[in-house]
């Protein structure tokens, strides 16, 4: 059965659209309500410490971690989408810090230093800046106190390259250790060799022996100067001197 507006009724249908074409505005979760996967950079530090030392050894290796850090910018060249090129950078940079002698929490304070020292500087807008071209902070301005990074106490520093030390004689020893081996191994390889060779040698002699004594045996039957073919060779005694003259067809 239809229903017939009433002015009331028609007020209330008008106010209904108007409510539900209010926008939403998203609010901003709170930091409790945000789960957040957490990593501890200076637990990270230490671990790629140990094992930069063993690999790459101790001391500063400024040079070479400076090359290191402009292949892998050429890298990231030919393939800027891959994440793992920048990682390789940020690795580099990490590893050229702690061999500058700054510990783990002192890298860690100065990343999050200098990142509140950009956010308090004053930046040019980003859209008048090419795509090529480096966005650089406002350098009119007055410039910040430098924030002040920590090093090493000397005597940390002294076990520091104590330990790194130590490493390198342990891999060295290791690499003495195999070098024995395999001389022992082919010392022994060679003494084989030479024995077998001995042997064959040997060997060899006996069996020529044996055919000088047959050779003597035959022609000891025969007349003086009378050749006598034997064994694919030709034999005679002369004055006592076995000669072999060769095959018969060189007669």
């Amino acid at each position: 059965m239809p229903i017939k507006a009433t002015k009331r009724t028609a007020a209330k249908s008008r106010a209904v659209p108007l409510k539900q074409s209010r926008p939403t505005i998203a609010r901003k979760p709170s930091r409790a309500s945000v789960t957040v996967a957490t990593y501890d950079l200076v637990a990270h530090l230490q671990r790629q410490r140990a094992f930069s030392l063993v690999t790459f050894g101790p001391g500063p290796r400024t040079a070479g971690v400076i090359a290191h850090i402009r292949k892998e910018l050429a890298e990231i060249e030919a393939s800027p989408t891959d994440v793992s090129e920048w990682i390789d950078v940020a690795l580099l940079a990490l590893d050229g810090a702690w061999r500058a002698g700054h510990s783990p929490e002192a890298i860690a304070k100065a990343l999050e230093a200098k990142q509140a020292k950009n956010e308090a500087r004053t930046w040019p807008d980003w859209r008048d800046a090419g795509e090529g071209e480096p966005i650089e902070h406002n350098r009119t301005e007055a410039p910040a106190e430098a924030a002040k990074v920590p090093t090493l106490p000397p005597a940390d520093q002294l076990v520091a390259d104590a330990l790194a030390s130590y490493v390198a004689a342990e891999a060295d020893v290791d690499r003495m250790q195999k070098g024995v081996t395999v001389a022992l191994e082919a010392r022994t390889k060679a003494m084989r060799l030479e024995s077998d060779a001995v042997g064959a040698y040997e060997a060899s002699v006996s069996e020529l022996a044996k055919a000088v004594q047959r050779a003597q045996t035959v022609l000891s039957q025969q007349r003086p100067g009378q050749l006598v073919q034997h064994g694919g060779q030709v034999f005679t005694v002369v004055n006592g001197v076995l000669r072999i003259y060769g095959a018969p067809t060189s007669l």
